[in-house]
């Protein structure tokens, strides 16, 4: 039985595609180990979902958050981490922090490790990437690059340009789909929030950060026509910023994040998915997220902005309606959904579950063991 550790530079609470590569790696026959970062109130020692788990308790968390000490932290995280993979036969690196330490096992620890970096992103062109960070993500990827056994990322888009940018063979494409459900019901946001049966949920759910148009759509919310609702679930930066508005409109509405487990259920009880990405960054121009997967799967149409893939791939699926990212068009196409077209709406939705029936995870996972079969 092959070992891998796999390699995240989070503390692996809600990292719901790192987990689902784990669970298909070892009900095929590979053990798997996440190794991750500590954080309060998580074991360091942990189980999830089956899945071992070791979390990496740093002596220097505690100094202050500037960019030396992060170097600082990121040294004894390599040293700690790439001790316990030197045991390991495979090293799958989440993302560009992790590459380095699986090439330094490889070079200096044990020869024989087989390397598999999976950029979940543009790893060099995200969102908010500037200065020194920039340089020395673009200067680590360009030389550690042609290392790796193989590539993996999250959409066509970015894989042609890694493609393009290294001279290297296109990286296989896994995107970050659920596991495939049948019809889930579900009626959580009405029952909790007392929303009326004649009102239309919207929802946006995932992270509460800039750059994913959440700013924009709450801005829309609070103009428009109260029978058009706003649920937003979800952690981040900006939850306080979607407390002010729920406390003040009667039409938005706040969740905290719930596990992957449960999400769809919440999923579920929602009318139309939001997913409007800021064209800000060359990642987030080839995204495809993984809400907008979750929304499919349940049969939710979906308003996307005109972004690369999404566009894309809504225009195929006909699953949704394409905007431009203004408040004017997102305002013009809530209220046209709201004003009860129930015949595009119905159509929408069963094209949201044709699309599903393609993009789920275990059409992803044949891709994953396809490329692990590779490696030897």
């Amino acid at each position: 039985m092959k070992k891998v550790a796999s390699i995240v530079l989070n503390d692996f609470k809600n990292d719901a595609r790192v987990l689902k590569e784990a669970i298909t790696l070892q009900k095929n026959d590979y053990f798997v180990m996440v190794i991750a970062l500590h954080s309060d109130k998580l074991l360091i020692n942990d189980e999830v979902s089956g899945i071992k788990v070791y979390r990496i308790k740093l002596m220097t968390k505690k100094l202050p958050k500037l960019l030396f000490v992060q170097v600082f932290k990121y040294i004894e995280f390599f040293l700690k981490s790439a001790r316990f993979c030197k045991k390991m036969d495979i090293i799958h690196c989440n993302d560009l922090a992790p590459l380095p330490i699986a090439v330094f096992t490889k070079i200096f620890l044990n020869k024989n490790i087989k390397i598999v970096y999976d950029a979940h992103e543009y790893q060099t062109e995200r969102n908010g990437l500037r200065g020194i960070r920039k340089v020395f993500s673009e200067i680590t990827e360009k030389i550690l690059i042609k290392i790796p056994d193989q590539i993996i990322t999250v959409s066509e888009g970015i894989a042609q340009e890694y493609k393009d940018k290294y001279n290297i063979k296109k990286p296989a494409i896994i995107y970050n789909c659920p596991f495939y459900v049948n019809d889930i019901k579900s009626n959580i946001f009405r029952e909790k929030f007392g929303i009326a049966k004649d009102k239309t949920i919207f929802l946006y759910q995932g992270g509460l950060y800039k750059g994913r148009g959440l700013e924009i759509t709450l801005s829309t919310f609070s103009k428009i026509s109260k029978h058009n609702v706003l649920v937003v679930i979800g952690f981040g930066q900006l939850e306080h910023l979607v407390k002010q508005y729920a406390d003040k409109y009667e039409n938005v509405f706040f969740h905290e994040a719930v596990s992957t487990i449960e999400l769809l259920s919440y999923t579920a009880s929602a009318d139309i998915g939001l997913c409007l990405i800021e064209n800000t960054s060359l990642s987030y121009y080839y995204s495809m997220p993984n809400k907008y997967f979750e929304y499919s799967m349940v049969g939710l149409p979906l308003i996307v902005n005109n972004l690369y893939e999404l566009e894309k791939i809504t225009q195929k699926y006909n699953n949704g309606w394409i905007i431009d990212l203004t408040e004017e068009s997102l305002s013009k196409t809530i209220e046209h959904i709201g004003s009860q077209n129930i015949s595009e709406i119905n159509v929408k939705s069963l094209n949201a579950k044709k699309l599903a029936s393609d993009y789920n995870w275990e059409n992803q996972e044949r891709n994953l063991l396809k490329l692990y079969n590779e490696l030897y």
